[in-house]
């Protein structure tokens, strides 16, 4: 069964669902004692994440209609249960087949669905088509969306969130799309997420406009005036200057391209996006010359004033011209960085420019990377002070039984983060409060890990650890052992 079926709610809105132990048990079952309110917090905390709420009969909210008659009267009555919907879309050829019986089903368990909703905001998922015709290069599944995205237009004054996976092999298929049900009649939208997937051999209209950038166009993403927040899964890598056209710049808050740009599409999207409280971005390569680089020593400044949340992944920590693109930037409110480098390098340039521009300002950091040796691990915990959270992790893969003495995750680490006394004042990150260390070189010894949570715990002069997770690579290689 299509476990993302809609209709399965019209076909069980009706049906007689029998009591079991709970109320079988009567004031005898302790479950029975608790009021109305307590269960719709529970039931609220058993969703799984927004973007994920299906109607598969096996998972909440659906399966909380189907123990006993008071859950299903309470889940019902609970607009929040119901406010977070995801519709897998069809292809057009699987659609035409269904679209008489199934297709009228879906739409009114969709209806009902809302109708649960009451007037609560909305987070709206369509599309995410099964795998199994993605791998098909001939695939379209805009009638269907069309379909789906009428069914939600009257309702958008609601919609808050709204995420699109859109799969054509003609443009012209997403320009009728986009005319028949423009985006900027979901007048209080807040966040878009935008999957685009078009076969590359298309072609439409005149000039030189690639297939995505062509097809994000159709979006007419500017006269959404209430949006503030943009995720965008396939962007045009071609040119920056094109990207920067198809977005609403200067309105948006949050930017995030999941697709690899290039550092120079970064540089133009920080210059136009000036307005920018978080940005997360995957740049592909350092530019091989000069040339192709804009920022020179002379330049002026990026300055994005409210950027609070950078997230890149960088090709590696120690090219040169990752320190020309950090060193032409100003960003005076940064406070959360995520760092991710996909190569090993043996210099660290880049890590070290970054905190030294705004290490002493960062409240939360999490580094991501093959290698990081003692050393730079030293320098980045001496250079940020007033984090609160830190976050490691190492992808390096230590031959079994070698003791990696140059690891970053050993016990000088550990023996640098805790006071020595109470009095002791020398301990690095004073406010630490949660502290995460992955990877398979983490291979400081338990002794260092107690003593490090132990004396944060205690110490009056350092702020208390709320959480710590650790994951050693010894762990692992004894389940490998007895695998």
């Amino acid at each position: 069964m299509d476990t993302n079926d809609f209709s399965v709610i019209a076909k069980t809105k009706s049906a007689q669902i029998s009591t079991n132990g709970v109320e079988r048990g009567g004031s005898h079952c302790p479950l029975s004692q608790l009021p109305n309110d307590i269960f719709r917090e529970v039931f609220v905390h058993c969703l799984p994440p927004p973007r994920h709420v299906r109607s598969d009969p096996c998972l909440p909210p659906l399966l909380l209609t189907q123990v006993c008659s008071r859950w299903r009267a309470i889940a019902i009555s609970t607009p929040r249960l119901w406010s977070t919907i995801h519709v897998r879309s069809r292809v057009n050829d699987e659609c035409r087949g269904k679209v008489d019986g199934h297709a009228s089903k879906r739409e009114e368990g969709i209806s009902l669905w809302l109708a649960r909703s009451g007037a609560r905001p909305l987070l709206v998922s369509l599309g995410s088509p099964s795998s199994d015709f993605l791998q098909d290069d001939d695939y379209e599944n805009c009638e269907d969306m069309a379909r789906l995205l009428v069914q939600f237009l009257p309702l958008g004054d609601r919609v808050r969130e709204l995420r699109l996976h859109i799969a054509s092999s003609t443009l012209m298929s997403i320009t009728n799309l986009m005319q028949s049900c423009p985006l900027n009649q979901f007048t209080k939208l807040n966040r878009l997420e935008l999957r685009l997937e078009v076969s590359p051999a298309d072609t439409y209209g005149p000039g030189d406009e690639t297939d995505t950038a062509q097809g994000l166009r159709c979006f007419k993403l500017g006269d959404i005036t209430s949006l503030q927040e943009l995720v965008l899964h396939d962007v045009p890598s071609s040119s920056a200057t094109r990207l920067a056209q198809l977005i609403p710049g200067s309105r948006l808050h949050s930017l995030t391209i999941k697709q690899h740009i290039s550092i120079a599409t970064v540089t133009t999207l920080l210059r136009i996006c000036t307005n920018l409280v978080t940005f997360r971005a995957h740049i592909s390569e350092y530019p091989y010359e000069s040339s192709m680089w804009p920022p020179s020593s002379g330049s002026e400044k990026i300055t994005v004033e409210k950027l609070q949340h950078l997230a890149l992944d960088l090709p590696d920590f120690g090219d040169l011209a990752g320190v020309d693109f950090f060193a032409g930037l100003n960003l005076p409110t940064l406070k959360s960085l995520q760092l991710r480098a996909e190569e090993e390098h043996k210099n660290f340039h880049v890590l070290s420019t970054i905190f030294e521009r705004w290490g002493s300002s960062l409240i939360s950091l999490k580094i991501e990377t093959t290698f990081l040796p003692t050393f730079a691990v030293m320098g980045i915990l001496e250079a940020t002070s007033n984090l609160v959270q830190l976050h490691l992790y190492d992808h390096c893969t230590p031959p079994q039984g070698s003791e990696c003495e140059d690891s970053g995750f050993n016990d000088e680490i550990m023996e640098a983060l805790p006071p020595k006394s109470d009095e002791d004042d020398s301990y690095l990150i004073p406010n630490l409060q949660y502290f995460r260390c992955e990877g398979s070189s983490a291979l400081f010894s338990d002794a260092a890990l107690d003593n490090f949570v132990v004396a944060r715990s205690t110490s009056p002069s350092a702020a208390r650890l709320k959480q710590v997770l650790v994951r050693f690579f010894r762990c692992r290689v004894e389940r490998e052992a007895f695998s």
